[in-house]
């Protein structure tokens, strides 16, 4: 999981953006759109936000994305990843 957040959050930085360690809506559609998928818009990402960015910053860091990516449930393949 920390390779397919890291290739999301240096896909979707712009020339001059700063790797933070964290991926925003407008990082994961930029994402989105270099791997040609332009149908969805930064606004349908709002709700995914909101459900797994814990601290409210407008970020998901990775273990936000752990959350958003991987079952809840199955606690052995967490602790294979992490």
């Amino acid at each position: 999981p920390y390779a397919a957040f890291k290739r999301i959050e240096l896909a979707g930085l712009e020339p001059g953006d700063l790797e933070n360690n964290a991926i925003s809506s407008t990082e994961v559609c930029r994402f989105l759109r270099h791997n040609h998928v332009d149908y969805i818009k930064e606004t349908d990402l709002y709700p995914m936000f909101a459900t797994f960015d814990k601290d409210d910053d407008g970020n998901m860091d990775f273990d936000d994305f752990l959350q958003f990516s991987l079952p809840y449930d199955d606690i052995s393949l967490r602790a294979k990843v992490t």
